[in-house]
């Protein structure tokens, strides 16, 4: 969750912007991701990233019955920040916070050290969409402990 009243960054950077506060890292690594998905994928485009949360500050209200959302035509971009603002949801660019997390070095069980997110997205990458998909390849994935919280695992 977000509290509009601090600031983007006295809430998710640590001191002197070096580097994330762990409770925000894994919702931004995930748009990091998404994020360098986007870019690879569209590398004319200038991409931007979001981040939207509920927002502590702000008090739900029940909307009026003529307040529905109409759906035909489809909403705009105005309408629907017209719904974000009245709504308990806030919307943050997190452009900054996404550029570090890709150059942060992260470690996972099993990882090499010294490897930045997003090199370890593209060695990923290039391992699934080989040819060979031999069981050495994947040897950097070691089944462990770690795997028992796994959203992934097939049991």
């Amino acid at each position: 969750s977000w509290d509009s009243r601090q600031s983007i960054d006295s809430k998710m950077w640590n001191a002197n912007k070096k580097s994330i506060k762990a409770n925000h890292l894994p919702n931004l690594l995930d748009v990091a991701f998404q994020t360098l998905v986007v870019r690879r994928a569209f590398p004319n485009f200038r991409v931007t990233s979001w981040l939207m949360m509920p927002d502590k500050a702000k008090v739900w209200k029940a909307p009026s019955s003529d307040k529905r959302i109409k759906t035909d035509p489809p909403p705009t971009v105005a309408d629907t920040q017209s719904l974000i603002k009245e709504s308990v949801a806030v919307l943050l660019n997190v452009d900054e916070l996404v550029e570090k997390a890709l150059a942060t070095n992260v470690t996972y069980p099993g990882s090499e050290n010294g490897n930045t997110f997003q090199r370890v997205v593209e060695k990923w990458a290039q391992d699934m969409n080989g040819e060979d998909l031999s069981n050495d390849k994947f040897k950097h994935f070691p089944i462990g402990a770690n795997c028992g919280s796994c959203e992934y695992r097939l049991i």
